[in-house]
């Protein structure tokens, strides 16, 4: 379960993702981003272009969600129940 204020790191989906790992908090575990028209994990977070379709986890390692949009303090990531239930997992 992602709570507000939860530590969290993001890794890149490129070619060079280790470089691309950055370490935030969870703002706002459900915010609705009108730019996507979804909720939203909402992370105080570097973020950079090239990262989207990155990974979102906990510092245990727990996927939490896909990183969809990010600038130098904040970052947006598809949760995981969004992911799972397109997907009917």
């Amino acid at each position: 379960q992602v709570i507000d204020h939860t530590k969290i790191f993001h890794i890149g989906s490129g070619s060079q993702a280790i470089e691309d790992t950055f370490i935030g908090t969870v703002l706002d575990p459900w915010k609705f981003f009108p730019e996507f028209n979804t909720f939203m994990i909402h992370g105080k977070c570097y973020g950079e272009p090239g990262m989207s379709g990155g990974g979102t986890f906990d510092l245990k390692g727990h996927y939490l969600g896909m990183i969809l949009g990010g600038n130098d303090e904040e970052t947006a990531s598809l949760p995981l129940s969004l992911i799972e239930d397109e997907w009917d997992i």
